[in-house]
């Protein structure tokens, strides 16, 4: 009864297009619909069982609605010309939020896993105090802005040109896509240019894939082409957040970012300068990281590079630490009724492994008598001369060790050229690593033990990443060992 007769105040308020109040626990059940130009403000949460995936509150003409809770529906919020404020969640399987010449700003999450939230040409996206599980997809001259969250899914730019289209996500996002025009004439080489010099801006934390969206559909296989081309530029001109630790802040200063949307930017490529701004003791060292991807070079002059790489995730942290000797990893062997202290060594700097336990050698720098690999291996058929070469015993290094003398050497190592690696045990290459042969052009060749075997592998210069890095969900392996990759590129047994 109940809830016949607050359905019936409401049929009766939209007739005569006055401001619904409600009580904030109620609920309401009823479909909203708001034409009349004027402001509205709902007490209520609203919960409606649409049919067909039907809209629960759909606003136009002008029209301005304050919700001060959920609104849940088969599709939640439609706007056509208006602007929409939800003080709690948005929660929808079809669609969460279509807008057209309008605003829909949501001051908790947009929930539905799969779900789609089209901004329309001169739109906008606000999510305040939480996250998007959905897809955005973005118009002409439309904006996303994600102030405190992610988007779980992707964000698509799907305009004609994008002219004036934004994202900007203080989060991670899963992947970033961009198609270009659609219909019958789709992307040309005609239209290509001025699509490309109204590239939208794109402002984000992080994001889960290299390579961005990795579907793209058009009317021929040449416009196909321009997509993915369009896409890699799109890549590119990423502008990442750069974070800041405290530890950072009070020791270091950081240098060779852009301000965007009030946050610290670089876009990857960019080579960023750390400082220290206070004296170290001796006997103390200063530690400087930036994240997951990012690499770090020390200076001769006491400064740090950091040079972004796609995917973001930059958080520079730089703290001030007790220098202690790295010591080799093993068992140690304790006698009944001692007490063994083992010091786990997280050293980063590969300048700093044990002497002998990473050595380079080429042309110009050789140590025949730690390492002679820079010599063709003789029973091979596809036998090179390494431009430069590395031995490891990775038993005596940190895994971060490994990791930044790896992208160390390999970007030192000429395009075309040959790097060679040797280890004393089997291990992996994480993406980091992969991608650093990638970007630069470069063969590897790896040398390892495995099953009592000397293995050699040979990865040709401008390899394909994505073919053998990506799992079958379309998303970056964090590792590729040793092993996998002999099954990718195959092995020689050498002597």
């Amino acid at each position: 009864m109940y809830k016949k007769i607050l359905g019936t105040i409401i049929s009766f308020c939209l007739v005569l297009q006055m401001p619904l109040m409600a009580y904030a626990d109620e609920i309401i059940t009823e479909k909203q619909t708001f034409a009349d130009g004027g402001n509205h403000t709902i007490n209520a949460d609203i919960n409606v069982a649409t049919e067909n995936y039907e809209y629960a509150v759909n606003v136009s003409n002008g029209t301005t609605l304050t919700v001060k809770g959920d609104i849940e529906g088969g599709s939640a919020v439609s706007v056509d010309t208006g602007s929409v404020t939800v003080n709690g969640d948005i929660i929808a399987p079809q669609t969460g939020v279509r807008v057209s010449n309008g605003t829909v700003e949501v001051n908790g999450s947009v929930k539905g896993n799969g779900s789609l939230n089209d901004i329309k040409a001169n739109s906008t996206l606000t999510v305040n105090n939480g996250s998007i599980d959905g897809m955005v997809r973005l118009d002409d001259g439309s904006c996303l802005f994600v102030n405190d969250g992610n988007v779980y899914d992707s964000v698509i730019f799907h305009g004609n040109t994008n002219s004036g289209s934004k994202a900007v996500v203080n989060g991670n996002v899963r992947r970033i896509g961009i198609l270009g025009p659609q219909g019958a004439d789709g992307l040309t080489e005609s239209n290509y240019d001025t699509v490309l010099s109204n590239m939208p801006e794109v402002i984000v934390y992080s994001t889960d894939t290299y390579g961005g969206y990795d579907w793209y559909h058009g009317d021929s296989d040449a416009t196909i082409e321009l997509r993915k081309k369009l896409a890699e530029e799109l890549q590119n001109s990423i502008n990442y957040i750069v974070r800041v630790s405290d530890n950072a802040t009070s020791n270091v200063s950081v240098s060779g970012y852009s301000v965007k949307e009030g946050y610290n930017t670089a876009t990857p490529g960019t080579a960023l300068t750390v400082t220290p701004t206070v004296d170290i003791e001796d006997g103390y060292e200063l530690v400087v990281s930036a994240g997951k991807w990012a690499t770090v070079t020390k200076n001769e002059d006491g400064t740090y590079t950091i040079n972004v790489a796609r995917m973001g995730g930059l958080t520079i942290d730089a703290t001030i630490r007790e220098i202690i000797k790295a010591i080799e990893s093993g068992a140690v062997s304790v006698s009944e009724g001692e007490t063994a202290v083992v010091e786990i060594d997280d050293y980063r700097d590969p300048s700093q492994a044990p002497e002998g336990a990473i050595v380079v050698a080429t042309s110009s720098t050789s140590d025949t008598g730690a390492l002679s690999e820079l010599a063709p291996i003789a029973n091979v058929i596809d036998a090179v001369v390494p431009a430069r070469a590395v031995s490891y015993q990775i038993t005596n290094i940190t895994p971060y060790q490994y990791i930044n003398s790896v992208i160390e050497n390999a970007n030192a190592t000429p395009v075309g050229e040959t790097l060679r690696i040797s280890v004393d045990r089997v291990s992996c290459f994480n993406l980091s690593q992969m991608m650093a042969f990638s970007n630069n052009g470069i063969g590897v060749e790896l040398i390892y033990n495995s099953n009592g075997l000397r293995k050699r592998i040979r990865i040709p210069a401008g390899f394909d990443l994505d073919s053998f890095a990506k799992t079958p969900d379309r998303f970056y392996r964090a590792y590729m060992g040793y092993d996998y990759l002999a099954s990718v590129f195959g092995f020689s047994i050498i002597d």
